[in-house]
């Protein structure tokens, strides 16, 4: 087998009909390097930059140049790998995610999750990546469904990320006195604790203010911090993602006057950082305006040119336009709706919003200004 491998790196041995070639020269690589095979000639043979390389790929590649015995450049080569793996990595909230996802070499029998596994082994202990272990276990944990990563091999590289985390984080029970200060404000808990005692709560200052957090007498736990203010929205709000609204005239009595009876088109466009599943994204309804749908007659016509834009489902609600997608891929997405005002007066808005449903911490949010519409 070992020879056979060998024949892959140098071109004796060829199934072009599987996808690109490289990839599985890299593969074959990898899998020398962990028998004690692999020699720093044959990286020459691998014709692939780590630019290039799927993050699964990527993964192995920087794994198996720490196995290849003389390699005069290898911390070189392996800092300019994890240099572009830093790239792929694309964290918001506790979850991470993959830039490159819809790059995966699936005929490799590769997937998103287990990507996100193989780049966590590779770079455990990493001087490069001090710090971003833990981070990146979390945000591994955080991709399974229902217990489990996507496939069968996500699920066995994920017990061999969790073995070799326990190994670079050994495992403490959470001993002592954690004690948290807030300005003025201190709170202290003594170990162990159930649950609900576990969330500190202060709070929050009205200027910027420190939060100090120490340990005594034995082994401390994880924290994360979460600030919640009840507040206006006074500017976008992006994190994850990117929306813009734009409201335009459909018929009008007045030019550039709003009344009662004008019927609008709002076009909502979210620019997505990754691939992920379940995102809705939520326009506000003036009070009293109607959401003009599959009617019939004048509003159909008034409602051409307006879409979910690959939306699952929609809602034409009294509160607000709601899309539902089950899948938006990374990029660029926009939808529209018309909608018809039917009530006068000042009215004010709540902020337009998207956001990943299983990931709220992945959203984005822009302030809308009231709307003052006149009587007929």
């Amino acid at each position: 087998m070992i020879e056979a491998l060998k024949a892959v790196l140098d071109g004796r041995l060829r199934h072009d009909d599987y996808g690109d070639v490289r990839l599985q020269k890299v593969a074959a690589f990898a899998a020398l390097a962990r028998q004690g095979a692999a020699n720093a000639g044959m990286l020459g043979q691998l014709g692939i930059t780590p630019q290039d390389m799927p993050t699964s790929t990527l993964a192995d590649y920087l794994a198996a140049l720490g196995r290849v015995p003389g390699l005069a450049n290898g911390a070189q080569l392996r800092a300019a790998g994890e240099a572009v793996l830093k790239t792929r990595l694309n964290y918001e909230g506790t979850r991470i995610d993959l830039v490159d996802k819809g790059n995966v070499p699936w005929w490799l029998m590769a997937s998103g999750d287990e990507s996100v596994l193989k780049a966590l082994v590779a770079t455990l202990g990493r001087p490069a990546f001090q710090g971003e272990g833990p981070k990146m276990m979390v945000g591994a944990a955080l991709r399974q469904q229902r217990g489990h990563w996507d496939t069968t091999t996500a699920n066995a590289w994920g017990v061999i990320a969790a073995r070799k985390f326990e190994g670079v984080y050994p495992a403490a029970e959470v001993a002592g006195v954690t004690t948290a200060t807030l300005g003025m404000q201190t709170v202290t808990r003594a170990w162990p604790l159930p649950d609900p005692q576990r969330n500190l709560l202060f709070a929050l200052p009205r200027v910027q203010t420190p939060l100090a957090l120490s340990q005594a007498g034995g082994a401390g736990p994880w924290a994360s911090v979460q600030v919640k203010a009840a507040v206006p929205l006074t500017q976008t709000l992006n994190a994850g993602y990117k929306l813009t609204r734009k409201v335009e005239m459909v018929q009008a009595k007045t030019k550039g006057v709003l009344t009662r009876g004008d019927v609008l088109k709002v076009t909502l466009t979210v620019e997505a950082s990754a691939d992920r599943n379940w995102v809705v994204i939520s326009d506000p309804v003036p009070a009293g305006a109607t959401v003009i749908g599959s009617l019939g007659g004048q509003s159909q016509m008034l409602a051409e040119g307006t879409g979910g834009g690959g939306a699952s489902y929609v809602e034409r609600g009294r509160d607000a336009w709601r899309g539902y997608f089950a899948w938006m891929p990374r990029g660029t997405h926009t939808v529209s709706y018309a909608m018809r005002l039917n009530a006068a007066g000042r009215l004010q808005l709540p902020p337009s919003r998207v956001e990943a449903m299983y990931s709220p911490e992945i959203r984005a949010a822009v302030p809308n200004q009231p709307m003052v519409v006149a009587q007929r």
